[in-house]
C-alpha cells in the first residue's frame, strides 16, 4: 500500500472518497475528511478504517495541517493499527480485524525501513491475535523476534514478549510442537529478568498452560493453574481481574475433568469479582455468567442455569452486539437450555425474541 505524499497545493490528490471507509458513519467522515485537507488516497483499499486518532497522527501542528511525508506514512499507520484495536469498544472489534485484513498484506511488506519495534510489536500482537490464518503473519512476528533479539538481546523482557506472540500464532494454528519451546524459552526469561512471582511470569505460566489444554494434557496444566492463581493473588490481591481470570481458567480446567465441586466455588469466586471490581453489565461479568451457566447445565441443573444463560446474552448482546461471536455462543447456550428443558421449537424462538426485544435501544 501507498500513502499519499506531501505536495503543493495545485497537485495535492482529492479526499479519501466515503466508499474507501467501512464502518463510519457519513457526518462522521466528513468531519474528519475536512480534517485532513489534501490527505488523499491512490487506491480504495488503501484505507479502510478511518478514524479520529489517525487524523492526529497526520497532523502537522508547525504547517497548521494534515499532510504526510511518504517515509513516514508507512510508520504512522503501523503504529496506529494496534493503538486503534485497544481503543476500539467491543462493537467495533467485531469488524476491525476484517476491515484491516483486506489490506494487512499490503502494508507488511512496506512497513518502515528503520524496524522501528515499537511498531512492529503493535501491528505484531494484532496479527497474532486477530489475524492469525495470513501467510503474513509468521514471517512479520518472526521479524519483530529477530529486531528485539538483535537490538535488546535475547533474555530481555520485550524478547520474551515476542516469543509469545510467536507461540500464540503457532498454538492458534495447531502447531503445538513449534509452539512450547517458545513459550518455555519465555517463560525462563521472565523468570530469570523478573523473579519467579512476577505477574509477566504468570502471564507466560498462563500461555503455557492454555498450550497444554490445547492439547489435552489437563494434568500437566493443572499445576501451571494454580500456580498461575497463586502469584496473581500474591502480586495483584485477591479481587483483581486477572485473578478473576485465573480462578475461571483453573475452574474450566477442573469442569473439563468433571470435578464440578471444585470448580464451582471458584467459578462463583470469580464471577463475584468481576460483578464488584468491573461492572455487573461488563462483557467479562457475562463470560463468568456463561461459564458458571456451563457448570449448571453439565450437571443437569437446568432451571439454575437458565437465567445466568439469559443475563450473558442481554450483558453480551448490550455490550458487543448481537454478531459477535460470545454473544452466539451465549445464544447458543440458552437455547440448547431450553430444548434440554422440553420447549418445542417455535417456544424458544418466542422465548428468544421477547428476550431480545426487551434490550434498551
Amino acid at each position: 500500500m501507498r500513502a499519499s505524499g506531501r505536495c503543493c497545493a495545485c497537485c495535492s490528490p482529492p479526499p479519501a472518497p466515503y466508499s474507501a471507509v467501512l464502518g463510519v458513519d457519513r457526518e462522521a467522515w466528513q468531519r474528519h475528511r475536512d480534517r485532513l485537507g489534501s490527505y488523499g488516497l491512490d487506491t480504495p483499499r488503501g484505507l479502510s478504517l478511518f478514524h479520529s486518532t489517525l487524523a492526529e497522527w497526520l497532523r502537522d501542528e508547525a504547517a497548521g495541517n494534515y499532510r504526510i511525508d511518504p517515509t513516514d506514512a508507512r510508520k504512522v499507520l503501523a503504529t496506529t493499527l494496534w493503538q486503534d484495536f485497544e481503543q476500539a469498544d467491543g462493537r467495533d472489534r467485531i469488524t476491525w480485524p476484517e476491515q484491516v485484513g483486506t489490506w494487512l498484506p499490503e502494508l507488511i511488506h512496506t512497513l518502515p525501513q528503520n524496524d522501528d519495534p515499537e511498531a512492529l510489536s503493535r501491528l505484531g500482537l494484532f496479527v497474532q491475535k486477530s489475524l492469525w490464518h495470513y501467510p503474513e503473519a509468521e514471517p512479520l512476528l518472526q521479524r519483530v523476534l529477530a529486531i528485539f533479539e538483535k537490538s535488546l538481546g535475547p533474555e530481555h523482557h520485550d524478547t520474551s514478549r515476542s516469543l509469545n506472540n510467536l507461540a500464540g500464532l503457532y498454538r492458534a494454528q495447531g502447531r503445538y510442537a513449534d509452539a512450547k519451546p517458545l513459550y518455555q524459552r519465555a517463560l525462563a526469561i521472565s523468570e530469570k529478568t523478573l523473579g519467579p512471582e512476577h505477574p509477566d511470569v504468570a502471564t507466560s505460566l498462563n500461555n503455557l498452560a492454555g498450550l497444554y489444554r490445547a492439547q489435552g494434557r489437563l494434568e500437566e496444566a493443572e499445576p501451571v493453574c494454580q500456580r498461575v492463581l497463586a502469584i496473581r493473588e500474591k502480586a495483584l490481591g485477591p479481587e483483581h481481574p486477572d485473578v478473576a481470570t485465573g480462578l475461571d481458567n483453573l475452574a474450566g480446567l477442573y469442569d473439563t475433568q468433571g470435578r464440578y465441586a471444585e470448580a464451582e466455588p471458584l467459578f462463583q469466586c470469580a464471577l463475584a469479582i468481576k460483578e464488584k471490581v468491573l461492572r455487573p453489565e461488563h462483557p467479562d461479568t457475562a463470560t463468568s455468567l456463561n461459564n458458571l451457566a456451563g457448570l449448571y447445565r453439565d450437571q443437569g441443573r437446568l432451571e439454575e442455569a437458565e437465567p445466568l444463560f439469559q443475563r450473558a446474552v442481554q450483558i453480551f448482546v448490550a455490550s458487543l452486539g448481537m454478531e459477535h461471536p460470545h454473544t452466539q455462543t451465549a445464544i447458543d447456550n440458552l437455547c440448547a437450555t431450553w430444548k434440554s428443558r422440553g420447549l418445542h421449537e417455535a417456544t424458544i424462538q418466542a422465548r428468544l425474541r421477547a428476550l431480545l426485544s426487551s434490550q434498551p435501544t
